[in-house]
């Protein structure tokens, strides 16, 4: 039986198309109104090339899938994320891929630079069945971010997130998280949970640069202006 592949690895070169420019972000609960969509999702709704060096990240190279399987946090890349081993597969309760999703559509990217290696950008999205099963597959992701507050404590990390800040735009929103040191610092980088209508995701961002939060908002308003 064919399947889809697993991964499709290409430079972010390749992959540089322009995104449509679209209202954002509702409340710190992520309630969202669903809007009438205009396109079946696809990997065009996941950050493109200009969205995150618009935002100031050096990213030259990206690595796309469609299962839904790819790691939320960085998995201890950095030691930074703590969100274990969790998927988007898992958040909606579904098995690894290829066992059918409970969700209509699945899509994750990770961008990564060559020029500074500690950049490094997930991101998640899906789309839920219907509003009510949305709703829950946000509150888990909410859930899993409060959870790692023990992984972040430990002595030897030190790192933890900070208190959730909502943009809202339309119908779409987001919530950011931003990742502080032990000595109250932070890089700018963080998580956010986006969401337009049934469709969200989990962004998540290491060594964001510039003014702390600037660039996570950023890219997470882009995140979420390419649900729709």
């Amino acid at each position: 039986m064919k399947s889809l592949p697993r991964t499709l690895a290409v430079t972010a070169a390749l992959i540089s198309t322009s995104m449509i420019s679209s209202a954002l972000l509702g409340s710190e609960g992520i309630a969202s109104a669903s809007p009438a969509v205009s396109r079946a999702m696809t990997s065009t709704s996941l950050l493109q090339l200009e969205e995150i060096r618009g935002a100031g990240l050096s990213v030259d190279s990206a690595q796309l899938d469609v299962t839904g399987n790819a790691l939320l946090g960085d998995a201890g890349r950095f030691d930074e994320g703590c969100l274990g081993e969790k998927s988007m597969r898992n958040i909606t309760s579904s098995k690894p891929y290829p066992a059918p999703g409970e969700a209509r559509a699945y899509f994750d990217g990770t961008w990564t630079s060559t020029v500074d290696k500690d950049v490094w950008l997930r991101e998640a999205i899906a789309e839920g069945k219907d509003r009510r099963h949305t709703d829950r597959y946000v509150k888990i992701l909410r859930s899993e971010i409060a959870s790692v507050r023990s992984c972040e404590q430990d002595p030897a990390q030190g790192d933890y997130y900070g208190r959730g800040r909502t943009v809202t735009s339309g119908s779409a929103t987001a919530v950011l998280f931003l990742d502080y040191t032990s000595d109250g610092r932070s890089d700018g980088g963080g998580v956010a949970i986006i969401r337009d209508g049934n469709r969200f995701g989990l962004v998540d961002l290491l060594a964001g640069r510039g003014k702390p939060g600037a660039t996570l908002r950023r890219v997470a308003v882009a995140s979420a202006a390419a649900l729709r």
